[in-house]
């Protein structure tokens, strides 16, 4: 596959033109021939929007995975909350990008899940609307 923004459009070309439809987490059961859309944001939303975007003019819906703990952006500062409310009025979804390995205090299944609950919630604070 070509790794490239035109590239990404031919895929979805291609998808439809087997029949798939591009759904989402929440109406994939309706659907025979099915394909879900995520990404997961490791590096800039900037980009993300880009990507964000092209889904639009494509009409394609997908789900944006966010690290409320990364290295190389910060989801609190001004700019990244727009760019993400941006995302989200293109009509996508947004979820989180959970990174157990962040933490050195997990040691049992409700350890992990009550930190993927504060960061859930952390996020739905950031762009108004629920993980």
């Amino acid at each position: 596959m070509d790794f490239t923004y035109n590239g990404y459009r031919k895929m979805i070309y291609s998808l439809r033109e087997h029949g798939y439809r591009i759904c989402t987490y929440r109406n994939w059961q309706c659907e025979e021939q099915c394909v879900i859309l995520r990404h997961d944001i490791d590096n800039s939303i900037e980009k993300a929007l880009q990507l964000a975007e092209i889904e639009k003019e494509e009409d394609v819906i997908s789900t944006y995975f966010v690290m409320v703990t990364s290295d190389f952006y910060n989801v609190f500062s001004k700019k990244n909350e727009e760019l993400l409310r941006g995302i989200l009025s293109y009509g996508h979804n947004i979820g989180l990008h959970f990174d157990e390995m962040r933490y050195s205090d997990i040691f049992t299944p409700e350890d992990a899940n009550n930190r993927i609950i504060n960061e859930a919630e952390l996020l739905e604070k950031v762009i108004g609307e629920e993980v």
